[in-house]
């Protein structure tokens, strides 16, 4: 679930990650693009060929995750939901947002026939 900044946001991410996209979707053989979540702004990138699977997300927005703190508040404890930042989110939850630069080093490595956690 997004909030209603990053909502609105989704247009134009969705425009630069499929500009990304297309600027790499031909340059080797077994590459896809599967995108998925609200909004369809989630993109996976794949590489799929005879004996050989690997994929990675290039791109997804930071979802909304709430935990329960414990506050005092006069004298008392007080039971709260608050947001999660980003960098203790889990993986579903947090933002990423690959380069080029990123992108190429992963295309680069199943070039080579390795998977991308090597790049």
């Amino acid at each position: 679930m997004f909030d209603a900044d990053t909502k609105a946001t989704i247009p134009g991410w969705n425009a630069r990650k499929l500009e990304q996209w297309e600027r790499i979707s031909s340059t080797q053989p077994g590459l896809q693009l599967v995108r998925h979540g609200e909004g369809l702004s989630t993109f996976t990138l794949v590489c799929s060929r005879d004996g050989f699977y690997d994929t990675v997300i290039i791109g997804q927005l930071p979802s909304i995750q709430m935990h329960r703190v414990r506050e005092k508040a006069d004298g008392g404890i007080v039971r709260a939901l608050r947001p999660v930042v980003d960098r203790l989110k889990s993986p579903d939850k947090r933002t990423i947002d690959l380069s080029d630069v990123q992108i190429d080093a992963i295309l680069a490595q199943w070039a080579k026939g390795k998977r991308a956690k090597t790049a």
